[in-house]
């Protein structure tokens, strides 16, 4: 399922405190105009910390397409039926891809 892992003595919710330090930098004090640009580098950095495969940040861009970035399959799954059987023992794998890609639209 999962393309990659994170690495050792790292959690999956460091990804969102990456992003989420990545917002609060970006966005001004109440009562002041102007939001910084966010850093893909930075993130993208802060992502190779955690995560055991190489990767790249992509930013959202207010007004654009959404990206959909689309999954491999998982890697243990290798025919028709392979997908099938993955679905049956998966029951939550659509609704929870589902839910994952459509975040992406972050608003």
């Amino acid at each position: 399922m999962a393309r990659a892992r994170v690495k050792q003595g790292h959690r999956s919710t460091e990804i969102a405190d990456a992003i989420i330090a990545e917002w609060y930098r970006t966005l001004p004090p109440r009562g002041v105009s102007g939001q910084l640009p966010m850093d893909a580098n930075a993130l993208t950095a802060a992502f190779s910390e955690i995560v055991d495969a190489r990767c790249e940040a992509v930013l959202d861009i207010a007004g654009h397409p959404l990206k959909i970035v689309v999954p491999l399959p998982p890697a243990n799954v290798t025919s028709r039926e392979d997908l099938i059987d993955y679905l049956r023992k998966n029951d939550d794998f659509r609704q929870g891809m589902g839910a994952a890609v459509l975040f992406g639209c972050g608003r």
